[in-house]
Parts: C-alpha cells; sequence; structure tokens
C-alpha cells in the first residue's frame, strides 16, 4: 500500500501541483499563528508546549484516521494516505523557480535571473553573475528537493501511516516560521523548533546524501568521506594540544585564526573546547563572547604577536586556522 501511494502521490503532483497559496497552507499558517499569539511568552519552554501542541495531535490523528478507514476498506485507506502525502509534498511549487532561471540563463538574460534569484531566495542578487546564479540555483534546488520530497517519502515510508509525512511537514514549517523567535542562549521560543527539526530530519538528510552520492559520482563522494573526513580539524581537541588535530600553527601558545568578518584574532592554548566548538558552527546560535583585537600601545617589534584577547560578546565563527605573525 506504502508503494502504491508513492507512485499515485508523485504522478498526481506532477500533473496537478499544489498552488503555492492553496488552502491547506493558509490554514497551517493560521493555526501556527494562533498558537504563537496565545503561547508565546519568550521562552524555549513556552515554544516546546506550542509545538506540541500543533504537531502531535495532527500526528496521532492521522495514524487514527489511517486505521479506522483500513478497519472498514484498504482504499479508504489507500485514498487518505494519498491525500495526506500529496499536501505535504509540493516540490512543484519551488521547481518552476529553478526552471525559469535556467531559461533565463539560457537567453543570456542576467538581469532577469537574478531578479528570479532574488525572488527565490528572499536575498539580494544584484551583484551574482551567471555562473554563481546558476551554483545558487542548484543548491537551493537539491535543498527544495530534500525538504518537499526525499524526506517527505523516507518519513513516510518509515512510520505508520501518513504519520510520517505530517511529521516532517509540521516540523519544518515551524523550524521556518519561528526561526526569528530563536534566541543565541538557546532558551529562545523558537530555539525547540529548531532543535526538533534538526533531530527529526538527521537521518533523512543523511539518506538524501547519499541517494545523491549514488547517483551522481559514487567513488569520489565515498572517498572523501572515507578519507578527507578524517582530516577535518575537530574543535573538541582544542588549541595547540596535537599538531595533527584540531586549531593549531607551527607557534606555541596558540593560534591566529580568521573569523568570517575579515578580522584575525589570537586564541590561546588555553581556550576551552567548548568555546572554539560554538565558535566554529555558522548557524548554531550560540553566545560566545568572541575575541577581539586591542592595542596594546606601541610599535610591535618583528614577528611579535599583538594581538590579545578580550571579551565583546559577538559571534563570528572560524572560516579557518594558520600561523599568522603580525
Amino acid at each position: 500500500m506504502t508503494v502504491l501511494a508513492l507512485i499515485a502521490t508523485l504522478l498526481i503532483e506532477q500533473a496537478r501541483p499544489l498552488p503555492d497559496h492553496a488552502a491547506p497552507g493558509r490554514l497551517l499558517d493560521a493555526l501556527i499563528d494562533f498558537v504563537e499569539h496565545n503561547l508565546n511568552a519568550g521562552r524555549r519552554a513556552h515554544g516546546r508546549i506550542a509545538w506540541l501542541v500543533i504537531v502531535v495531535p495532527a500526528v496521532l490523528g492521522s495514524i487514527a484516521v489511517h486505521y479506522a478507514l483500513a478497519h472498514f476498506s484498504a482504499l479508504f485507506a489507500l485514498l487518505f494516505d494519498i491525500g495526506i502525502l500529496y499536501l505535504t509534498m509540493g516540490f512543484r511549487q519551488f521547481s518552476h523557480h529553478f526552471t525559469d532561471i535556467h531559461r533565463a540563463l539560457v537567453d543570456h538574460d542576467l538581469p532577469r535571473a537574478r531578479a528570479l534569484m532574488r525572488e527565490w531566495r528572499g536575498r539580494p542578487a544584484d551583484e551574482l553573475n551567471s555562473v554563481e546564479i546558476a551554483r545558487l540555483a542548484i543548491e537551493e534546488a537539491f535543498a527544495a528537493s530534500h525538504h518537499h520530497v526525499f524526506a517527505v517519502l523516507f518519513c513516510f515510508a518509515l512510520m505508520p501511516g501518513p504519520s510520517g509525512a505530517v511529521l516532517y511537514r509540521l516540523a519544518l514549517a515551524l523550524r521556518t516560521r519561528w526561526a526569528p523567535l530563536a534566541s543565541g542562549d538557546g532558551q529562545g521560543f523558537g530555539n525547540f523548533a529548531q532543535g526538533a527539526f534538526r533531530l527529526i530530519d538527521w537521518l533523512p538528510l543523511r539518506m538524501t546524501a547519499t541517494g545523491f552520492a549514488i547517483v551522481g559520482n559514487f567513488e569520489d563522494a565515498i572517498y572523501c568521506w572515507r578519507k578527507q573526513a578524517g582530516h577535518w580539524r575537530d574543535p573538541a581537541d582544542g588549541i595547540n594540544r596535537d599538531p595533527n588535530k584540531g586549531f593549531g600553527s607551527p607557534f606555541p601558545g596558540g593560534a591566529n585564526v580568521l573569523m568570517l568578518d575579515g578580522s584575525v584574532k589570537f586564541l590561546r592554548n588555553t581556550t576551552d573546547p567548548r568555546f572554539l566548538k560554538a565558535l566554529s558552527t555558522p548557524a548554531g546560535a550560540e553566545l560566545t563572547g568572541v575575541a577581539a583585537p586591542r592595542w596594546t600601545g606601541r610599535l610591535p617589534a618583528v614577528g611579535e604577536r599583538v594581538l590579545s584577547v578580550e571579551s565583546v560578546g559577538k559571534h563570528l565563527p572560524i572560516a579557518f586556522s594558520g600561523g599568522l605573525v603580525l
């Protein structure tokens, strides 16, 4: 029955994709707004309650309806599963962006391609060239195909009835809507939705990546995972504690690191690895108190390092580390 539901849903979605602002989507937005308005007191605990209020009844209800219909007729249960899966997928809602951008690039209409990319991503694209637009379009298409096809199908096949598709779609919607309400200390209203979605998406995301590796260049993908992943620096190994691990430099006492704002900071080898790990995540929303350069009041001698550490409460992830000497 699961296979039949998947095939039927894909055919229906291909022939008649759900519009961008269909009634089910508007109802879900209204429900999220209502729950947020009544339960949002700005804390993580309230976000957890709001998430459970929306997700748990929907997931349990989909299971109950599925088995109730299956008790009378397997056909009714199949039709219900197809309907739920159709409402929770919707890749065709986003694929037209990729198609339109591709057509604009083929026609050498760069201004239109930039406008379409800006509309799709919601970010400025006026400075992008054609190569950058093509790369971003492919990246966005991969992400959309994962969120709206592969992950939904995987969860649908994994859980009873259509509950997996309902769970994933609601978790994604709540993560997206409540992301601005997350706080850097992890205690904001939107933080629980972010963490819950990361947990739910952990396995589907890796299954999608494996699928792309198999249909792409499988040998190169496996080689990178087996040979190169072991050389990635782990912030948990600290600074200069092992010349083959962590963040280090050929100089004792610490290392200069390049931050994503272009500045260079000196981090001592006494830096807490947990602090270093927080600095190394591009979207972890941790409060770190990043080290900032401070003028020492005199010119340095040749080869002398003049960057010292002081907490200024910024959040600037590390790009890479190296033995830079001022």
